[in-house]
C-alpha cells in the first residue's frame, strides 16, 4: 500500500501514479526480503514501470540497467531503478545476500551529499536504522526531527501497518492517514482511502 501523510506544513498529495510520485521523497520498505528482486520492492516497481512516464520513455530503464552493471560493485536493476527513478531521494535501508548490491551489501551513504538507497535515511541505512522496516518507512514519513535531508512524504507498507503500528510515537493523527489508490485505465484519478476515523479506531481490517 501506497501511504500518504495528510499533516500539517505536507505537499499535495498525489493523485495520479506514477507521474505525480517522481521526485517526491519516498520511504519503500524492505525488511528482512530473502530476494532483492522479487519482494518488497514489487508495488513501487511495478508503479514506475507501467506509469505513463515509462511508456512516454521520459524515463529509460534501458540507461538505467547499463549504469547499474557499471557500478562498482555492480547493484542490481531494480535498487538502481529505484534510486534513479527519485533521483536519490530515497531512503531504504538494509541489504541481503542478494542486495541491493550484487553479492551483498547497502547502496549509497546518508545525508545532504548522500545517495544511492540511502541519502533520507536516519542513522546508517542498515536493518537497524530507525526508518527500516514497515514501521521504519512510517516513522520515516511522520519523523520531525528538522533535519531537511532525512525522512520522505511517501511510504509502501501493508495495508496493516498503521494499524499494527508498533514504532515511535507518531507526530501525526492517524486519521491523517490516508491510502492512495493507482491511477485508473481511463487515466482518472484512483482515489485515496481514509484508514482510521476521527476517534484513532481502524475503518477496515
Amino acid at each position: 500500500m501506497l501511504l500518504w501523510d495528510e499533516g500539517e506544513g505536507k505537499g499535495s498529495m498525489p493523485h495520479r501514479l506514477p507521474q505525480d510520485l517522481w521526485l517526491v521523497p519516498a520511504c519503500p520498505s524492505f525488511p528482512g526480503c530473502p530476494n532483492f528482486q522479487l519482494n518488497h520492492i514489487v508495488i513501487p516497481l511495478s508503479l514506475i514501470c507501467s506509469g505513463t512516464l515509462a511508456k512516454d520513455e521520459v524515463i529509460k530503464f534501458s540507461d538505467w540497467a547499463q549504469e547499474a552493471a557499471d557500478h562498482n560493485p555492480p547493484v542490481q536493476v531494480d535498487a538502481e531503478t529505484i534510486e534513479k527513478f527519485w533521483e536519490d531521494n530515497v531512503c531504504a535501508p538494509g541489504s541481503t545476500e542478494n542486495g541491493p548490491l550484487i553479492g551483498g551489501g547497502k547502496y549509497g551513504e546518508v545525508g545532504e551529499n548522500g545517495g544511492g538507497l540511502c541519502k533520507r535515511c536516519k542513522t546508517d541505512c542498515t536493518s537497524e536504522d530507525p526508518y527500516a522496516g514497515y514501521d521504519g518507512a512510517v516513522h520515516c514519513i511522520d519523523d520531525d526531527d528538522g533535519n531537511q535531508f532525512t525522512g520522505g512524504d511517501i511510504a509502501f507498507v501493508k495495508h496493516s501497518t498503521l494499524r499494527d503500528y508498533n514504532g515511535p510515537n507518531l507526530n501525526t493523527a492517524k486519521n491523517q492517514y490516508v491510502g492512495i489508490c493507482p491511477t485508473k485505465e481511463d487515466g482518472s484519478s484512483g482515489g485515496c482511502m481514509t484508514l482510521f476515523d476521527a476517534a484513532g479506531n481502524p475503518i477496515k481490517d
